[in-house]
């Protein structure tokens, strides 16, 4: 095990950790935000909301696979 995978590992996480968050909040308050500046709401922007916590939810799933998978590297 060397420095680089751990250091990839954690950086993997912590972005994971940051989508999961970034969805847990749009799914509550019902507003996602965008590149830090712009907000969609869930009921003036349907479309938009739906497909940014569409994607944040796929990035949490890839972040889990990709996580996954380098363990198997590390072992």
């Amino acid at each position: 095990m060397d420095l680089f995978s751990v250091l990839w590992l954690g950086i993997i996480a912590f972005v994971t950790l940051a989508q999961a968050a970034w969805l847990v909040r749009a799914m509550k308050t019902g507003v996602v935000t965008y590149y830090f500046r712009y907000d969609f709401y869930r009921e003036q922007d349907p479309f938009k909301f739906w497909m940014l916590t569409a994607g944040r939810g796929f990035a949490v799933l890839l972040g889990l696979g990709m996580f996954a998978f380098g363990l198997r590297f590390i072992r």
